[in-house]
């Protein structure tokens, strides 16, 4: 008997040819057409729609984070490199730390707020890819003279704001605990289970054997809210 593929409710089969070569599946969940041999996509072939569209846009939204952080650093640093003064491409343009031994982090691929970045890039010369290969070769030295640096005013540079927390309304005073059936003080709960038997005060409370069971284990862990003086322990 064939197995069930979860996605489509297809047959999966324990065996079948594929490119002259006979395949054993025992092992496979999901059918042929929803995972195709070798394709190993069987990963994300469960997540709905609305699922993968939030992992999309979740990734979009960071690429469009990192991309403006790059851009704000190059504005910040000139624009352009410092040795050749290239700037055609943004992507071709790094950060290389003047003293090595002063180096935090690295500033490439980082989701992280423009306070905590400044002080990193404030340690570092910006260069073209040539250029840089070309001073860990020791080939050229960074000019003494750096570009002026100003910082953009965009959103990635502006401080969050936090939105003012509503303010919550006061605590309504508690509404006094009315029992749905009037209990009897506990001494006369147990004089009157001694005098007929447990029994017979349930049915005198309209209540079963069980919740007079109850009661009296309640008074003996709590006290009894009727004598003045027990209520503190509740």
């Amino acid at each position: 008997m064939a197995r069930k593929c979860p996605k489509c409710d297809g047959d999966v089969p324990y065996r079948v040819v594929i490119d002259g070569k006979e395949r054993f599946l025992n092992s496979r969940k999901y059918c042929l057409e929803c995972s195709p041999f070798g394709m190993h996509n069987t990963k994300n072939l469960m997540v709905s729609e609305k699922e993968r569209q939030r992992r999309d846009k979740s990734g979009s939204n960071v690429i469009e984070y990192r991309r403006e952080a790059k851009r704000t650093c190059v504005a910040y640093c000139g624009g352009k490199c410092e040795i050749c003064e290239y700037n055609k491409c943004m992507s071709a343009l790094v950060f290389h730390h003047l003293d090595p031994n002063g180096k935090d982090f690295g500033l490439s691929g980082k989701s992280i707020a423009w306070k905590n970045i400044k002080p990193e890039l404030d340690k570092c010369v910006m260069l073209c890819s040539n250029c840089h290969f070309e001073i860990h070769a020791d080939m050229i030295e960074v000019p003494d003279k750096l570009s002026e640096r100003i910082v953009p005013d965009n959103k990635y540079t502006r401080e969050r704001v936090l939105k003012p927390k509503k303010k919550t309304r006061p605590n309504k005073a508690l509404k006094p605990f009315i029992w749905k059936v009037q209990r009897p003080p506990y001494k006369q709960l147990l004089q009157e289970i001694k005098e007929t038997n447990q029994y017979q005060v349930s049915k005198k409370y309209g209540v079963s054997w069980n919740s007079v069971t109850k009661w009296i284990k309640m008074y003996e862990k709590y006290g009894d809210i009727n004598e003045v003086g027990s209520s503190d322990k509740i």
